[in-house]
């Protein structure tokens, strides 16, 4: 089975995209908190391209790409909406306002498609429904092995969302008293 040039073409961006975060990440971006995570979440992410692409599971691979770059573009979205809420030095309500939605936009999405679309349809097809149709599972087991580890990434940052979203509330609730 020959690769579509699209799909090739998007596998190869995402392959130099992942190389590069990984770079940035080591090199030159801050060391924050979870930096050993984010380390491995993107050498997990390379070894997963390269695994979906060398083993032909290039529709398992788009989809994953899929429900992961939504959310990540949003965020991206949002932290730059956020970023300009302060122009010389002074504070714009709407832009302000505009950042929040974004951050909420993003909650809804990281929910929606990293903690319930991913398990339900990538990981379940690939742990459960292939079964039925490939009985030779040996590429499966460490590409389903790559899958479960992002996804317990994915609950690991989903913490600190959740840590965040009740900070933000009580600063919320302080405020309205």
């Amino acid at each position: 089975m020959e690769v579509e040039p699209d799909i090739y073409w998007l596998y190869m961006f995402q392959l130099g995209s992942y190389t590069h975060f990984l770079f940035t990440t080591i090199f030159i971006n801050a060391k924050r908190k979870d930096f050993k995570v984010l380390l491995l979440h993107h050498i997990l992410t390379i070894a997963l391209i390269g695994w979906s692409y060398t083993v032909r599971f290039y529709y398992i691979g788009v989809m994953v790409l899929f429900l992961h770059d939504i959310s990540d573009v949003i965020l991206e979205g949002a932290k730059t909406i956020t970023y300009f809420r302060v122009m010389d030095g002074k504070k714009h309500k709407m832009i302000k306002n505009a950042g929040d939605v974004g951050f909420a936009t993003f909650v809804i999405s990281w929910f929606l498609f990293r903690l319930y679309w991913f398990p339900t349809k990538v990981v379940y097809s690939t742990c459960v429904a292939s079964l039925h149709f490939c009985r030779d599972g040996a590429f499966y087991l460490p590409f389903n092995t790559m899958l479960f580890l992002l996804y317990c990434l994915q609950i690991y940052w989903t913490i600190f969302i959740i840590k965040l979203l009740i900070k933000v509330g009580v600063i919320l609730l302080w405020q309205l008293d």
